[in-house]
């Protein structure tokens, strides 16, 4: 995510920036909602997937560093991957659940 390292941990999404290019340091974090199970990013925003409660599009700041929720679905879903897709000047969103549906 915008040079910096995104990594979900269980109900939380921290991310992390080089110090010194020797060390990672954890400079901004959200709590999302149950469990993890995917992180895409393109640029300074990221969608998370939740195995029990959808998706959640977060966009992080540098200066100062936090992460800030943009939207979120409100349908509890199993969502166990998402992914970005782009195509000329259009971003679109594509999940797949544990039945391996698209949405």
């Amino acid at each position: 995510v915008n040079g910096a390292l995104a990594v979900g941990i269980g109900s939380k999404v921290i991310v992390h920036e080089f110090e010194n290019n020797d060390s990672l340091t954890g400079v901004a974090f959200q709590d999302i909602g149950v469990y993890t199970s995917c992180l895409a990013s393109v640029r300074n925003f990221f969608v998370i997937s939740d195995i029990c409660r959808s998706l959640t599009l977060c966009a992080f700041q540098m200066k100062p560093p936090k992460i800030t929720t943009i939207s979120r679905d409100f349908k509890d879903r199993a969502i166990l991957t998402a992914e970005f897709l782009i195509q000329d000047n259009v971003i679109m969103i594509v999940a797949g659940d544990y039945l391996g549906n698209l949405h």
